[in-house]
């Protein structure tokens, strides 16, 4: 598992907003015949959503969802394992929520320091 950004305010391109639901939704559809002919096992587990709006240009947070989700289908092997979380922590602003997105697999990984390089 590999954590890109802690604690950071993050707005990713315009500020529309879109529902965080939806943007996942889509990510599987479009996802879904990938996985199933690598014949991945998907687990997605969505926690304590209360704030569905997030405020960000769809496309572009849709680009970084298929990006992730991609290499993970890519790079493990068939058969694999690959496990999205989304959950909202706690934030100490009023109708905001704080996300949590963790994508996981058993795939080959990177090392630490390609992980340095390039984050």
């Amino acid at each position: 598992m590999l954590k890109l950004f802690r604690n950071a305010d993050i707005v990713i391109g315009n500020r529309d907003k879109s529902n965080i639901i939806e943007l996942i939704d889509n990510l599987l559809v479009m996802t879904n015949v990938l996985i199933r002919e690598k014949e991945h096992y998907l687990t997605v587990n969505i926690k304590h959503i209360n704030h569905k709006n997030v405020l960000g240009d769809p496309g572009r947070i849709q680009q970084i969802f298929m990006n992730i989700m991609g290499n993970a289908i890519k790079y493990t092997e068939n058969r694999g394992h690959i496990i999205f979380t989304l959950k909202e922590n706690h934030s100490n602003v009023s109708d905001y929520g704080v996300y949590e997105l963790v994508f996981e697999d058993n795939g080959i990984g990177m090392s630490k320091e390609f992980c340095e390089h390039i984050f």
